[in-house]
């Protein structure tokens, strides 16, 4: 029984790591709030800003402000371009969207789940082959 269990075990375990390993959408996480009615000020604000503007109640009371999904190279690219011109906060990060439980903007929308493309004016720098 101990063995069943144990391969039981392995088995999830490798489909775990399967199915982070192939994940193909992340989100940027631009600000979290404690509250419903700030997360819904701000992200109105941000949607004011940017497209594919989502929010999400977080497991934890609290509430996640995101743009995406996008590829994580995509992610990282927009990033670091809304970091550096002051659009985000500095603390803003890749969020792989774990947490997110119930979608909150855009209203009556359901949550985008396929990478979308970068706005205009994202360069995403290409991979350097090992020489």
């Amino acid at each position: 029984m101990t063995k069943i269990r144990a391969m039981a075990v392995l088995v999830v375990g490798i489909w775990m790591a399967g199915a982070a390993w192939a994940q193909d959408a992340v989100w940027v996480q631009v600000e979290a709030q404690p509250t419903l009615g700030q997360a819904q000020t701000r992200v109105r604000a941000y949607a004011g800003q940017f497209d594919n503007v989502a929010g999400f109640a977080l497991g934890t009371r609290w509430y996640d402000i995101v743009l995406g999904p996008y590829t994580p190279a995509d992610a990282k690219a927009l990033l670091t371009t809304l970091r550096r011109s002051g659009q985000i906060p500095q603390d803003a990060f890749i969020a792989d969207g774990g947490q997110f439980r119930q979608q909150f903007w855009p209203i009556g929308v359901g949550a985008q789940t396929a990478a979308q493309p970068l706005p205009e004016g994202v360069v995403t720098t290409p991979a350097i082959a090992p020489g």
